[in-house]
């Protein structure tokens, strides 16, 4: 069976000046390829009718499924539908359905019906429609020449929806694609590089494996035909590497954590100083999070290690705020504090200023406090500020995880 090839086509100036992050590509290529369909192209194209066209004609040559996301609305430089039916030499015409849906959108919102939003309904003759549960404009789409392409807005949730909802089932009906398995492997802590030995090592017939290093965490993803010389490969690697292995398709250690705390009915705190809150943001982004999360303490400063976490001035004016010495009073001050069966902290130095030869830019201690024990760690990260801090968020997670299953 051949593979179905799939083209996906991001539309708006804003897209490529950066004011406007292209979100959409990313999603429709993941979902595509998890339906067993190809994605060998993505592009970015300003709201320029020629540079649009060029586009069109060339993909429309290669692939048998094109998608596009931007352009449908009703201001000037939404030109999506009017180049489309160029492209596939049809006519404009005011379509019926989707005026009544932009009528009826407009009505609810109290917004009268302009000139431009006119523009937003003129559509090419004999198009396919694809409802917008939560928005003015429908998707859209026809086959050319053997090529199906279909249009969706620009706003992410509503293309989700018209995809998740119509299009996907739709295009499956119509191409058929061979189904592909998909199975991936979260790891923590374990560099590519071992991985990548183990993987030269496979003698794989129907798989490719691809890697995604992260920030303290590496996802292998297997894709195949073959389910069984899938699962015989994961195996190998689950089986070496027990306690750096977090699960199977999921890319959150946060949640992981919400969920065992849950299932064993234990509460978390934390006190973060170089981190600044990111450790409690991740958790709190987990639905249910509230069940086992009590709170943290924002110790950025010196005075609020002291004055909040009970830390000693004495400790800290021998050994520094940031120290094991340091790491191990803070756990050990927010656990008593807010009453937690685990509180984990951090404290370190994320830069790109305040390094020293002893204490250099990315020195992070870790340290995870139970009513057993107390454990500190020492971290050597490399990156930008950013990336220290994500490093350092998803490894002390990752260190909480350790000490919950132990």
């Amino acid at each position: 069976m051949k593979q179905v090839k799939c083209a996906i086509v991001a539309i708006g100036s804003e897209l490529l000046e950066g004011s406007v992050l292209d979100t959409n590509s990313n999603y429709l290529a993941v979902n595509l390829s998890k339906h067993g369909f190809t994605v060998t192209d993505v592009r970015m194209v300003i709201d320029d009718k020629n540079k649009i066209l060029n586009t069109f004609n060339e993909l429309f040559t290669t692939h048998d499924i094109i998608l596009t996301t931007g352009g449908l609305g009703p201001t000037f430089d939404d030109l999506t539908a009017e180049i489309f039916a160029i492209a596939t030499k049809r006519e404009l015409e005011q379509n019926v359905t989707a005026y009544k849906h932009m009528a009826d959108r407009l009505t609810q919102l109290g917004v009268t019906i302009g000139k431009g939003h006119l523009r937003q309904v003129e559509l090419p003759v004999g198009c396919d429609l694809f409802d917008n549960k939560f928005g003015t404009a429908l998707g859209f789409g026809t086959e050319y020449n053997g090529t199906y392409i279909a249009s969706l807005p620009g706003v992410p949730f509503e293309m989700k929806y018209i995809f998740e909802n119509h299009l996907i089932q739709f295009l499956i009906d119509r191409f058929k694609p061979e189904k592909i398995h998909f199975k991936d492997l979260i790891f923590a802590s374990l560099p590519e590089s071992i991985i990548d030995e183990d993987i030269r090592t496979f003698e794989l017939v129907d798989t490719t494996i691809i890697l995604n290093a992260g920030k303290a965490q590496l996802k292998v993803k297997f894709r195949g035909k073959d389910l069984c010389e899938i699962d015989k490969y994961a195996k190998i690697l689950v089986d070496k590497y027990p306690k750096n292995f977090l699960g199977y398709d999921t890319d959150s250690i946060a949640k992981l954590v919400v969920d065992i705390c849950r299932t064993n009915n234990h509460t978390i705190g934390f006190a973060e100083s170089c981190t600044g809150g990111m450790v409690s943001q991740v958790i709190t982004d987990i639905s249910g999070s509230s069940n086992i999360f009590m709170g943290s303490i924002i110790s950025y400063s010196n005075q609020v290690k002291i004055n909040q976490l009970n830390v000693a001035k004495t400790l800290i004016d021998k050994y520094g705020a940031v120290s094991s010495e340091c790491a191990d009073a803070m756990a050990k001050g927010a656990r008593e504090i807010l009453g937690v069966d685990y509180a984990v902290s951090i404290t370190g130095i994320a830069g790109p200023t305040g390094g020293t030869d002893d204490k250099p830019v990315g020195l992070v201690y870790i340290a995870i406090s139970s009513d057993k024990k107390t454990v500190v760690f020492e971290e050597r990260l490399k990156g930008d500020r950013e990336s220290i801090r994500v490093r350092s968020t998803n490894i002390a997670l990752f260190k909480l995880l350790e000490a919950i299953k132990n």
